[in-house]
């Protein structure tokens, strides 16, 4: 299938950009950090705590395609289809630069449900909006919880987590707002640049498709749902790294690993990660938790342990979806 001509493919100098980066990264960790050092930590781990990465990172799956579920709920695709799609752009979304991997989720979810492109963008939009939301929301708690944890005032917890419950909602009630907001910020500026252009009359007009599908998912009453499977996406990607931490040195908090785990989720958000984010996700890791308060090399050990677990095991999940789609077109076609 053809991708739409409207998408942008990136520049070649940007994915070369992106492996100079990379290559500046693992020079400075080798460098700044015992690598061999951390290498023998992993030589001592007990294997057994993977199987809790496992469930962990499975239900972040499971969160993600319910999400979509609940986004895309007037199109009736069914559920495995969306785990499918789910599980193939995850990874292509972890392996390619430049995040350049999203566009297949849109592709993916066109050719296996129908769903117009307009749409599958909207939706993806919208999660990663959410997931952002989300995201810097329960660091912001954690590092709260950190503070009372380290004072021994635990008990207000009962008051924190009830007031942050409630104000999460509400953010997720205002953000069809804020997205008005900045599509009239967006018609302003076509119409300052002027919309007599052939350019600018194509891009208002796909703008104006965009804007329908986010007010259409945005408006219906599944925000409850929506907030619920994004809560429950970071809680179930915080348990996986705080395993991996933890089993390195054991005395890390579980607030204090969900902090340090933010500098790894910030390099995802870099213009010019390298080919499957090799360096830049490790070095994001490592310095997130050394900023926290974790030994250096088991910080380093974690991060190469876990970035090489997500995608062997994001390699399996999304190989038995290719194999389960192309087993059900096999059946609906014939042979």
């Amino acid at each position: 299938m053809p991708l739409p001509e409207e998408i942008a493919r990136p520049a070649p100098g940007k994915y070369i950009a992106g492996s100079l980066v990379s290559l500046l990264v693992i020079l400075l960790l080798a460098w700044q950090a015992d690598v061999a050092g951390s290498l023998s930590m992993l030589a001592r781990l007990e294997p057994g705590f993977l199987v809790f990465c496992a469930l962990a990172y499975s239900g972040v799956y499971l969160a993600r395609a319910l999400r979509f579920r609940a986004l895309l709920a007037g199109e009736g695709i069914a559920f495995t289809d969306l785990l499918s799609v789910v599980s193939i752009h995850n990874l292509l979304n972890m392996l390619m630069p430049l995040r350049s991997g999203e566009v297949s989720f849109f592709l993916l979810l066109k050719k296996v449900s129908g769903v117009g492109y307009s749409k599958g963008a909207a939706s993806l939009l919208l999660s990663r909006l959410y997931d952002l939301v989300t995201f810097f929301f329960l660091v912001a708690v954690f590092a709260v919880s950190e503070l009372m944890r380290r004072d021994g005032q635990l008990v207000y917890l009962a008051v924190l987590y009830p007031v942050a419950g409630g104000l999460y909602l509400l953010l997720f009630r205002k953000l069809e707002p804020a997205l008005s907001l900045l599509f009239r910020g967006l018609d302003w500026a076509a119409g300052a640049f002027g919309k007599e252009r052939a350019f600018m009359r194509r891009a208002s007009g796909h703008l104006s498709g965009f804007r329908t599908e986010l007010a259409s998912m945005t408006s219906d009453a599944g925000t409850v749902r929506i907030a619920a499977c994004s809560l429950l996406v970071w809680l179930l990607n915080f348990w996986m790294f705080h395993e991996f931490v933890s089993s390195l040195e054991p005395g890390v908090s579980f607030f204090q690993s969900s902090i340090g785990s933010s500098g790894a989720v910030l390099t995802t958000m870099l213009p010019v990660n390298s080919p499957g984010s090799v360096g830049t996700l490790e070095g994001g890791w490592t310095l997130g938790y050394v900023l926290a308060g974790v030994d250096k090399n088991a910080a380093l050990a974690s991060g190469i342990l876990m970035h090489v677990f997500v995608i062997a095991f994001g390699t399996v999940l999304a190989a038995l979806a290719a194999a389960r789609l192309g087993a059900g077109r096999f059946f609906r076609e014939g042979p």
